[in-house]
């Protein structure tokens, strides 16, 4: 299961606005995990990006990735699905009972040129421009959830700021997301071409009968129960094959 898929019962987080006059809000989720996730997108929402704002993003990540970032990549960001970062403020540790607290702030807020969030700097020992929000979670590596952060939580940590310095770089977790969606549209393009792929049989060669095609006699491939990347047209082929795929046959 993805970590997407977890399942929460309702925790607390909080909402810490930009405008310091107004207050720190608790607020409540109930859902999966890709629910939360969709719900910061969703406030950190790029939609509206001007092309002056676009084009000042794509100055300022330029800038700050040498050059290394073409034009195209630099597009890529910009349209990136994520809109926000994530910035570890406390991490899960067998000490604290394995709670980490994270801070989610607007991935591009400087050049949307919010304002700054004095309450979310102090707390990230960095300055966080535009809305931000908190979540704790429970994470031994074996478990994943969501649990309750309160406004005491808050005025705890506005008390004694933990040490977050170098736990997050704009143009790392910029390079970071580039790279990410590099390699799902890789992906995409493998399965698209495995889908495209003409499979034979891997004793006999036989072709699988395309879908929708009218045959008297269609041959339709299975694959190896253990690999999935043989097929075989039947289960007499598949054992006749079997003293050769064993050597190289690997259960996923």
């Amino acid at each position: 299961m993805s970590l997407d898929d977890v399942q929460h019962a309702k925790f607390t987080f909080l909402y810490v606005p930009a405008d310091i006059n107004d207050a720190v809000q608790e607020r409540t989720f109930e859902g999966e995990e890709r629910g939360f996730r969709a719900a910061m997108n969703a406030h950190f929402n790029r939609e509206n990006l001007l092309q002056k704002e676009a084009d000042k993003f794509k100055e300022d990540l330029s800038k700050k990735a040498d050059g290394k970032l073409t034009d195209e990549q630099l597009t890529t960001l910009i349209g990136a699905e994520r809109t926000y970062q994530i910035i570890p403020l406390t991490l899960p540790t067998k000490a604290n009972g394995f709670h980490g607290t994270n801070a989610y702030i607007d991935s591009i807020g400087r050049v949307k040129d919010l304002p700054l969030n004095a309450r979310a700097s102090r707390i990230c020992s960095t300055d966080i421009r535009g809305d931000c929000f908190l979540s704790t979670t429970f994470d031994d590596e074996e478990t994943f959830r969501r649990v309750d952060i309160t406004k005491k939580d808050f005025e705890s940590l506005m008390a004694n700021p933990p040490d977050a310095r170098g736990r997050w770089s704009e143009t790392a977790a910029l390079s970071q997301l580039l790279s990410q969606q590099q390699a799902a549209a890789a992906a995409s393009q493998a399965a698209l071409a495995n889908k495209n792929k003409e499979h034979v049989c891997g004793n006999c060669g036989k072709k699988e009968t395309p879908a929708g095609e009218a045959s008297e006699n269609p041959v339709k491939l299975k694959r190896c129960g253990a690999c999935g990347e043989v097929y075989y047209c039947s289960a007499e082929c598949q054992k006749q094959d079997w003293r050769h795929h064993k050597r190289v046959c690997k259960k996923k």
